[in-house]
């Protein structure tokens, strides 16, 4: 009983009423990409949640990095905006397409986890 009445909080804290909005995320990628270089990508990510939460971001990167652990795991406190900063280095000629921003936030109790989608997809020459 007591487990089900935690994950009733947990949920209440994740879906409860105005948290549609309680977390914004932004990637900031540079017009072009040069060839052979490190190139610089943020994310800036903010929480409006009246708690911390944890945050879990996922950037889905073009296909052709070959890189699947793009991980970022942050504590966010409510209010405060984090930014958090990559590189990645094309070594061929073209266009690359990003993904949507994907997040997953847990509260406190960290059972329930919700998804956030930001962003649409993006063309990087």
């Amino acid at each position: 009983m007591l487990f089900v009445v935690m994950v009733a909080i947990d949920l209440f804290m994740l879906f409860g009423p105005d948290t549609a909005k309680k977390l914004t995320a932004r990637r900031f990628l540079p017009e072009r990409f040069s060839n052979g270089d490190a190139n610089n990508v943020s994310i800036e990510i903010e929480s409006n949640f009246n708690y911390p939460v944890k945050a879990e971001i996922i950037d889905e990167l073009p296909f052709v990095f070959q890189i699947r652990d793009n991980l970022f795991k942050r504590r966010l406190l409510p209010g405060k905006a984090e930014v958090i900063n990559y590189q990645l280095t094309p070594v061929e000629r073209g266009s690359y397409r990003f993904g949507v921003l994907n997040v997953f936030v847990t509260a406190r109790l960290g059972l329930v986890s919700r998804r956030y989608c930001f962003g649409e997809e993006e063309d990087v020459k």
